[in-house]
């Protein structure tokens, strides 16, 4: 997985299961971090994130860090499959249908 430091919603994340398509990734997420009507700068225009892909069901839990406590305000579900190569964010679903006991302690 490679992954650009800034921008949202997932756009940048790449998937790349052998070298090509590392390197073909790579210079993919440069040309769009390089673009016109893409305001990146510091270490998130000179650095990318690269992260193990990890097959499963994916949330997002939205909170806040407050004093260096975790506050979650939601969990919510993703039901459609992010398999790659590119993970277009489409849906949210909440509450979560995660068992209670999966949940993080905080969770609403």
């Amino acid at each position: 997985m490679l992954k650009p430091l800034a921008l949202s919603a997932s756009r940048g994340v790449i998937r790349a299961n052998n070298v090509d398509q590392f390197i073909a990734a790579f210079h993919r997420i440069g040309a769009l971090l390089a673009r016109d009507d893409v305001e990146v700068s510091g270490d998130a225009a000179q650095f990318l994130l690269a992260e193990e892909y990890l097959p499963g069901i994916e949330v997002a839990l939205e909170g806040l860090l407050m004093g260096g406590t975790l506050h979650t305000l939601a969990l919510f579900d993703k039901p459609d499959p992010l398999e790659g190569p590119f993970f277009e964010e489409t849906l949210y679903v909440t509450p979560s249908r995660l068992p209670v006991e999966t949940r993080p302690r905080s969770s609403v």
